[in-house]
């Protein structure tokens, strides 16, 4: 069945809206490398998205909202990125140090605009941040999940020891490397390398990969 000029048009439009969106969402990113969000303006953001100010309104209706829904996408995207690594790789211990280096190397990109971000006072920073932890909760108890099979995986082979259960033991490694972004956040001379080397020493004796028998 041929496809009618209302659904290509409403196709383009869609299309169009998106293409908007994705340049808002880059010009704020871009903004936040440069400065904290309490001194970027809704009008500097269209500017740099070359959009009219009134194409920001409408699609977000404030900078907050900007930013709001460029975590968001930032998260999805990391939570993407990981869910395909761990599944492009055989083995649980390797999935585990895949996704740690992957979770250091995507905050060390990021380190000057999520720094602005999260060192801000102002008061809308806040309210987003509310906003946005139901969703951002949402999306990382999911890839906990996936975290346990994994964990589940290495203690049915013997590679892991089984004196945690898999989901403490999931929680525990996705901690790691959040601990060690406050570390890069508080710390303009520490290098990635070094800092994903320690971080899987920390992974691997929480695993006890040591401990664990070998199959």
């Amino acid at each position: 069945m041929m496809e009618g000029s209302y659904a290509k048009r409403l196709k383009r439009k869609q299309r169009h809206q998106a293409e908007r969106v994705e340049a808002i969402l880059d010009a704020a990113c871009a903004l936040l490398t440069e400065r904290p969000i309490s001194r970027i303006s809704t009008d500097e953001i269209a500017r740099r998205a070359t959009l009219p100010l009134g194409v920001v309104y409408n699609l977000f209706g404030s900078k907050e909202q900007v930013i709001r829904n460029l975590l968001l996408r930032t998260q999805d995207n990391l939570f993407d990125d990981l869910e395909t690594l761990i599944m492009s790789v055989d083995g649980p211990a390797e999935q585990i140090h895949l996704m740690v280096s992957r979770y250091l190397e995507f905050f060390d990109r990021y380190s000057t605009p999520l720094r602005f971000y999260y060192n801000s006072t102002a008061a809308p920073c806040l309210e987003v941040r509310h906003e946005a932890f139901s969703e951002r909760y949402t999306r990382g108890r999911d890839f906990i999940r996936s975290l346990t099979r994994v964990c589940t995986q290495g203690q049915a082979t013997g590679r892991f020891a089984a004196d945690m259960p898999a989901e403490l033991l999931a929680v525990a490694i996705h901690a790691v490397p959040h601990a060690f972004l406050f570390a890069m956040v508080e710390s303009d001379g520490l290098v990635i390398a070094d800092v994903v080397l320690h971080a899987h020493v920390c992974v691997d004796r929480i695993l006890d990969r040591h401990g664990a028998r070998v199959s």
